[in-house]
């Protein structure tokens, strides 16, 4: 059976066992290799493996896009594209309205100042309910001789579930007519 009590474990090594080779208050000695380990190159190490991990991490959640959902609805994987030399907001919609739907969304545009520039439209046809589509949606700017490439932002400004609208509207025409009567 092993001993597994700290005085006796080969990790666990008490100052006295490890070479004191520092050359100053900024260099350590590692007990393993006995070789002197400056603290500001180890520390700068780290950090520079810290800021690596953290652009990683942005350019692959970047590239999922932008995700808003709300009542009956989850729109992931936004982003701009241009298509065709025309701009477009396209990503994947979640049909979670309990019923098979029509989703038409718009967007507001931004540029880099945060000025609203434009208006995005897009409409996804007869998902399934709990099924995604994709979709695409036409970036419209306000001025018809403004560069695409200046949107810099987006946000969602609306979501209509459109055959519940239209059935709406058809329940009104019916109540009329028959009060016309």
């Amino acid at each position: 059976m092993t001993d597994l009590r700290p005085e006796n474990a080969n990790t666990m090594l008490d100052e006295s066992s490890c070479p004191s080779s520092a050359q100053s208050n900024n260099d350590i000695t590692d007990c393993k290799t006995g070789k002197p380990v400056n603290r500001k190159k180890a520390f700068g190490i780290i950090i520079v493996v810290i800021v690596i991990a953290i652009i990683v991490a942005l350019l692959f959640l970047g590239s999922q896009g932008k995700t808003d959902s709300g009542d009956g609805y989850k729109i992931t994987n936004q982003k701009i594209e241009t298509i065709d030399s025309l701009p477009y907001i396209t990503g994947r919609v979640n049909n979670a309205c309990g019923r098979k739907e029509t989703i038409a969304m718009t967007w507001h545009l931004y540029n880099s100042s945060g000025t609203e520039i434009g208006t995005a439209l897009g409409v996804a046809e007869n998902i399934d309910a709990g099924e995604t589509a994709d979709f695409k949606a036409i970036a419209i700017l306000n001025d018809i001789d403004a560069d695409p490439s200046e949107i810099a932002s987006f946000e969602l400004s609306g979501v209509t579930f459109l055959k519940q609208e239209n059935a709406k509207l058809q329940a009104e025409i019916d109540a009329y007519k028959k009060k016309s009567k």
